[in-house]
């Protein structure tokens, strides 16, 4: 595996995990002058006059030499490269299948934003600079059958397939008295902070009136970003176990609003056996499982009703539960077959 080591990532556990691991040094190249100035000014008067990145303007020149370096002294099948931003990649390795995971659509993100009354963050482009980076690849991953109908339509001759994010499953046994607890779990995106803010000011005053002790744990680092919690609401910050906590609630939430890709969050609360309660945006590409696995609500008097009716309802919730397992291992399985069955075909084909 080679990595781009920007000094987030736990070296030591990925080295462990392959048979080769080499790395590279890497720092988000910084905005140009013209850039800074349209951000502000867009901000300021709240206006999109924002300036798009360029498919490359994240990559850097001294990659190349370390590419080329290893291309020629090991001989590789397939290369695989995570996001589109780092499609050159590729060019380094013209005898391979060429993989792009892209996680998210980016062409027009920041409209996205916009719309929501946010301002737009780290990477955004054209649907035609897109174009470019999915151009280099062979094979195009979609994590969601969305984004899979859009990438498509930009490459219509290039092979896409829809393959998911796969999750452990374990299993969450109730007790027979609830403690009435939330969590919701974020990093602290600007996507995540506008999901929480907008529960604790539309939908939390209402729970806690009709179920007075109800708590909701805040995890990860977006609570750093809340201001004043209301009562019954605690940030608990990033954790090294996510599962024990998981384990001492009784409900995840994810009120998202907006967002590409696939909301991770929700799977993993579905592998964790978590009665789930979120929005039509938070269940795209897993939508089969609504009103089944998880529940979906899109204004705040349905998010209320859904999440008191789970937290006065025991057998409600186990049975929720029981589903979400279910579901989080059909899932799993759909989700890696599509990729496996296409490289098995391309290698035995030869």
């Amino acid at each position: 595996m080679f990595f781009l080591d920007s000094g987030d990532g736990d070296i030591k556990a990925m080295s462990n995990t392959w048979d080769d691991f080499w790395t590279h040094p890497y720092t988000s190249p910084r905005q140009n002058v013209d850039r800074k100035i349209r951000t502000r000014i867009s901000r300021f008067l709240k206006i999109d006059l924002y300036k798009q990145y360029r498919i490359d303007d994240w990559w850097l020149e001294d990659i190349n030499a370390k590419l080329c370096e290893l291309n020629g002294s090991n001989s590789f099948d397939v290369v695989l490269v995570e996001y589109v931003f780092f499609s050159r990649v590729f060019e380094s390795f013209p005898k391979a299948l060429k993989v792009l995971d892209t996680h998210d659509a980016f062409g027009d993100r920041h409209k996205t934003f916009l719309k929501n009354g946010s301002h737009p963050s780290w990477f955004y482009t054209t649907p035609a600079e897109e174009q470019k980076g999915l151009m280099r690849a062979d094979v195009v991953l979609a994590i969601q059958s969305r984004e899979k109908s859009y990438f498509s339509s930009l490459v219509p001759d290039k092979k896409v397939l829809v393959v998911g994010h796969a999750t452990s499953v374990s299993k969450k046994i109730y007790s027979n008295k609830p403690s009435n607890k939330l969590i919701f779990i974020g990093t602290e995106n600007d996507i995540n902070l506008h999901a929480i803010s907008y529960f604790l000011e539309n939908i939390w005053p209402s729970i806690q009136e009709n179920v007075p002790d109800t708590r909701l744990d805040i995890v990860g680092a977006v609570g750093t970003r809340i201001g004043n919690l209301p009562t019954g609401c605690f940030a608990i910050g990033e954790v090294p176990n996510v599962g024990e906590w998981y384990d001492k609630a009784d409900i995840a939430i994810n009120p998202v609003q907006f967002g590409t890709g696939l909301k991770i969050k929700n799977i993993e609360a579905l592998g964790h056996g978590m009665p789930l309660v979120t929005t039509t945006v938070g269940a795209e590409g897993i939508e089969y499982g609504s009103g089944s696995a998880f529940f979906v609500a899109d204004s705040p008097d349905q998010f209320i009703l859904q999440v008191c009716r789970l937290l006065e309802n025991r057998i409600l919730r186990e049975n929720l539960s029981k589903f979400a397992l279910n579901f989080a291992r059909e899932y799993n399985h759909n989700a890696i077959s599509p990729i496996l069955k296409y490289i098995d075909h391309e290698f035995d084909s030869e």
